[in-house]
């Protein structure tokens, strides 16, 4: 299990009776608790079916566990997930922390897991170290041989390309919105959905300055790249319908450099310049707003800039650089997963060096309802963003309800309603630095329902 240091990256976690983990190599694996290189669970007395079982009779042993950011043990203990780990074995593992501390967290009794013969690089907690020899190791880029006796022994690592059956497709690292034909288009009626009709994935439109006005929805199923020519004003696009691009399958959008004005759209319920659907199948979107503006979405109550529909996915939303201004709805409506299983609308909304003002709902709604601890989002990152006029005095800036991740930091807010956060699962740490609002009040609150 080699996560090559990439965020959020895990191993193996064990639930239920009669496991056994053997002989297996776990290298630079960055997750912790519930995505931890390994994480042994407690369980749920006498549990249905779908919660989760005792973990008993489990032996892990001789595997190599280098480099990993946390091992959790005994993880979920609460006043549900009261059983601990039992009749189980530890042994003859090697354990090398990534950093000075060690990587053991441990969370209820260690008396049900028998630890013994094992070789660690840091002191483990008091309760299991009698079960751990120390040693020191040397910086190694490689796998490692185990050390008297402890670790996985044999061959490890394998090239991407020979992983997995020949006739499926590995995985490109490129960005989807790479790799296509420049189209350039001069200013004009339907201009962009002309062009796109033709697209292929990756291609980029380049618009010369000027107003494209569109009379149709832009059904988008491949990922493009909407940017201005260089050294021109920003182009403005206006769009006569509820939407201008509705997103489906595959489709994917990348603004670099474009003015965006709702002042041509119809008073309808569900105006937004992006929508998404499930209509043309589900994917993964990909949003990215560079060096944009948007403005003059007054025309409807509730206008917003993005939304997203019931059983539709934003892998990530990335603004930087942008503007958002006279809004009579919220920039980002994410929240249409409203019966709180778990699933949610967006995985990471990452929004810097941006500014909102005048924006009647909340700047963005994120939603993820339930106690589902099988997925790991929402992620929400505002940084060095500025937000004047939010809510119309009564709505929060932000309305972040079961995001798993949270970081706030340098946001200054003036006449605007703090931050609410809401806890409904997990064990969120939410990051708050260097933020300001005008009137000296938090910049957020916390509801927690667990």
């Amino acid at each position: 299990f080699n996560g090559n240091g990439a965020p959020f990256t895990g191993g193996v976690r064990v639930i239920n009776a009669r496991q056994t983990i053997r002989n297996n190599y776990f290298k630079g694996l960055t997750g912790e608790r519930f995505s931890g290189g390994l994480v042994v669970m407690n369980g749920v007395p006498n549990s249905p079916i779908n919660r989760y079982h005792q973990v008993d009779g489990v032996m892990i042993e001789n595997n190599t566990l280098d480099g990993i950011a946390a091992i959790e043990l005994a993880e979920g203990s609460d006043k549900e997930r009261s059983a601990f780990p039992i009749n189980t074995v530890f042994a003859n593992n090697l354990v090398i922390g990534s950093g000075a501390e060690t990587p053991f967290n441990l969370y209820d009794d260690m008396s049900g897991i028998s630890f013994e013969d094992n070789v660690a690089t840091q002191v483990p907690p008091e309760a299991i170290a009698a079960g751990f020899e120390l040693a020191s190791v040397d910086s190694t880029d490689g796998y490692r041989a185990p050390i008297n006796g402890a670790g996985a022994s044999g061959s490890f690592g394998v090239e991407k390309d020979a992983t997995g059956v020949s006739w499926y497709p590995k995985a490109s690292l490129a960005s989807p919105f790479s790799g296509g034909k420049e189209i350039a288009l001069e200013p004009g009626e339907n201009k962009i959905s002309e062009a796109i009709a033709n697209a292929e994935a990756g291609d980029i439109l380049i618009l010369a300055p000027g107003t494209y006005n569109e009379s149709k929805i832009v059904d988008l199923q491949i990922p493009v790249t909407i940017k201005a020519a260089d050294g021109g004003e920003k182009p403005l696009l206006t769009f006569e319908r509820r939407n201008l691009f509705l997103l489906s399958s595959n489709g994917g959008l990348r603004l670099d450099g474009v003015e965006v004005s709702g002042e041509r759209a119809p008073d309808n319920v569900g105006n937004s310049f992006i929508a998404s659907t499930a209509r043309g199948g589900g994917g993964n979107h990909l949003l990215e707003i560079a060096n944009s503006v948007f403005r003059d979405f007054t025309v409807n109550r509730s206008f917003s800039v993005v939304s997203a529909a019931k059983g539709t996915f934003f892998d990530k939303i990335e603004v930087t650089d942008s503007t958002f201004s006279d809004l009579s709805g919220s920039a980002f409506d994410l929240d249409a997963e409203t019966d709180n299983y778990g699933i949610y609308n967006i995985e990471m909304l990452n929004v810097s060096d941006t500014t909102f003002q005048n924006i009647k709902g909340p700047v963005a709604s994120v939603y993820r309802g339930g106690r589902d601890e099988s997925t790991f989002g929402p992620f929400v990152i505002f940084e060095n963003v500025d937000f004047t006029n939010i809510g119309g005095g009564e709505a929060p800036m932000l309305i972040l309800h079961g995001a798993q991740n949270l970081r706030l930091e340098g946001n200054t807010a003036e006449a605007s309603q703090p931050v609410e956060f809401t806890i409904t699962t997990g064990k969120p740490q939410p990051v708050l630095s260097d933020n300001e609002m005008a009137d000296g009040a938090p910049f957020m609150t916390v509801i927690d329902l667990r």
